[in-house]
């Protein structure tokens, strides 16, 4: 199935071109921004939007509208859990405790442990990510799984360090995508029967050992701790 869709807002010319062409079968190898000298802007954005095209989950409705009308959020990029927790953050963790029956609200999802997908939009992810495909029949199939607890097999896991933004850790990444579009659209926001950890940092410890190496650094006192 072949799916037209206008591409508006704040995609470039490029982007709606490329997007376009693939929709309407011409190869990649027509961008007419390949004559140009160089990698040009508009060339990536053109092969940028062929690409998003050509992957087969602009051919469910639930994802053609989410590209048609994105949310705000949508453009936000997927931030790496090692940027609030590393090997340095981790000396300063003062308590930890875990649930597998948790809740959480899926708009606090901030981003990933999973490398391949941090730095990429949200919007990006759904219609790129590599399983997106068959979690979205499962969702066009059953979308009480996201509605209602239930056993989640297999399991998704969140990460934080504070109790108010979440990291997807080893599972659930392509699900956690699609609550938050799913649960967006249904006026929603709470996933429930998940598993969350919570690695309680003492942040006002690690912001004095932050100054303090800043202070050595500064007055070149003595090599970092």
């Amino acid at each position: 199935m072949t799916a037209y869709l206008e591409i508006e807002g704040e995609a470039s010319v490029a982007f709606r071109q490329g997007f376009r062409a693939c929709q309407e079968g011409d190869p990649q190898n027509t961008n007419p921004y390949l004559e140009e000298a160089g990698e040009s802007s508009q060339r990536r954005e053109w092969d940028f939007g062929w690409h998003h095209a050509h992957d087969q989950n602009i051919n469910f409705d639930f994802v053609r509208r989410q590209v048609a009308m994105p949310p705000e959020w949508s453009q936000a990029p997927i931030k790496p859990w090692e940027a609030v927790y590393n090997r340095e953050a981790s000396a300063f963790v003062s308590h930890e405790y875990w649930s597998d029956t948790g809740s959480v609200n899926v708009f606090r999802v901030v981003g990933t442990m999973h490398q391949q997908y941090q730095g990429k939009t949200w919007l990006q992810f759904l219609l790129g990510g590599k399983r997106m495909q068959h979690n979205l029949q499962r969702l066009m199939d059953n979308p009480d799984y996201y509605l209602h607890p239930v056993i989640r097999q297999p399991k998704i896991d969140f990460y934080t360090v504070d109790g108010l933004d979440y990291y997807v850790g080893s599972d659930g990444n392509h699900r956690t995508c699609l609550a938050r579009f799913f649960l967006d659209q249904e006026g929603k926001s709470q996933l429930h029967e998940v598993t969350v950890h919570h690695h309680h940092l003492d942040q006002a410890f690690l912001h004095v050992y932050h100054a303090l190496q800043a202070s050595i650094r500064e007055h070149q006192v003595a090599k970092v701790i």
